[in-house]
Formats: C-alpha cells, structure tokens, sequence
C-alpha cells in the first residue's frame, strides 16, 4: 500500500491528510475507464517510422502496410508504410489517476470529492454528428455556387469529403464501442483510497513553520 500525504486549506486552518492506496488496483480501474470511456478518433497516414511515438495503450487495431515507396536519407534509405488506427482519447479521470499513482498529484482527491461534472462521451459523438452535418453541408453551399470546377474550390470540396468520411467512421467506431460515462467509476475510485486527518495547524503557526524551514534551508 502506498500513502500520500497533502495540505488542505479549512477555514482558519491547514489540515493535513493521509491518502492510503494501492496503486496496482487504481491503475486498473484507469485502464477500465480508458477502455470502456475514451473517445476513438481513426487515424491513418503514411510514415517511414511506423510505431515511432504511439503510445499502445491507447491505441487500438493497429495496422501498418507497405506502401512501395521509399524516403531518402543521407545515410539510409527507408520503407514508407501506412498506418492504420484507432486512438483513444485518455479520459480526464483515466490521467487523473496516472498523476495521482505516479506523480503523487492530489488532483484526482479533489476532483473526486468536488462537484465538477466532465463532458460525457456520448456529448462528444452528438458533437461529431453535428460536425458531420455542418461538412455535408458545406459541401452542398460549393456544389450549389456552380463554381467546384475552380481548382481552389475543387480541393476544398475533396477535403470537406475527406472530412465527412472520417467524421462519419469516427461516429460508427464510437457507437459500436458503446462507452460509459467516466463519471460511473467516481465511487470505485473512492472506495480504493482510504483518506484520514493527521493533524490540523493553524494558518498562523502554519506560516511561522514555513518560514522557519526556508531560513533553515537557506531559501
């Protein structure tokens, strides 16, 4: 079991607590809440260093395929192959945890025990479909002004395409994955981390203590 240990500000007085948890545990509940929460967002392009800088655990139905080309270097030449996947984007509870375990940040205790509310996944595919809707008809306003056959207004017409059609797989990934709200994991969050008072000062002595540490330090 791990502790950590943070100040908190109550009224006249700095109260310390003790946070006591076993990381193994949080983080599995992280990789729950990646899993059954983060938004996919599909990725494909080409890259002669397939893999380079991905973190795998958020991605998921990874592909790579040579294309035939090659890239040119001074000293090498190399393959381009392109990749093909799904990337979810980290739910702000799942890197809560990550700084909580890791870095010992309080950021997940104080959210956990606030009011605060993040925007559900399910918001963010209603904002794609409306994404989606604004590109359709777009399209529509460039085919309708006669004028897509101007090569300025026919590159914008493939892309807004281009747009649409990933817009539209972003939406069927999602709906397929059929996520949960990150904010069903709050209470099971809760019951791994078990919080106790250590002490309360107040913010005076609080103050005299910090002031006598940085002297004592030299700060």
């Amino acid at each position: 079991m791990e502790k950590i240990e943070y100040v908190v500000e109550e009224g006249n007085e700095k109260v310390i607590y003790e946070a006591t948890f076993d990381s193994s545990n949080l983080n599995n509940i992280r990789k729950d809440i990646i899993e059954n929460c983060g938004l996919r967002i599909h990725i494909s392009g080409d890259t002669d260093y397939p893999g380079l800088g991905l973190d795998f655990d958020l991605i998921r139905n990874y592909k790579k395929k040579l294309t035939g080309d090659v890239q040119e270097y001074d000293t090498e030449i190399r393959d381009i192959y392109t990749e093909e996947y799904d990337f979810i984007k980290e739910p702000m509870l799942a890197t809560l945890i990550k700084c909580f375990t890791a870095y010992g940040s309080t950021g997940l205790i104080d959210f956990i025990y606030s009011e605060k509310t993040p925007i559900a996944s399910k918001d963010s595919i209603e904002n794609a479909q409306t994404e989606r809707i604004n590109l359709i008809d777009l399209a529509i306003s460039i085919l309708n002004e006669g004028k897509y056959d101007d090569e300025i207004n026919f590159d914008s017409l493939k892309q807004i395409i281009a747009d649409i059609e990933t817009t539209t797989k972003n939406i069927d990934i999602n709906k397929k994955a059929n996520l949960k709200d990150e904010m069903t994991y709050i209470d099971l969050i809760k019951k791994e981390i078990t919080i106790k008072e250590v002490k309360r000062i107040d913010l005076k002595t609080y103050e005299e203590v910090k002031r006598f540490i940085k002297i004592d330090r030299g700060i």
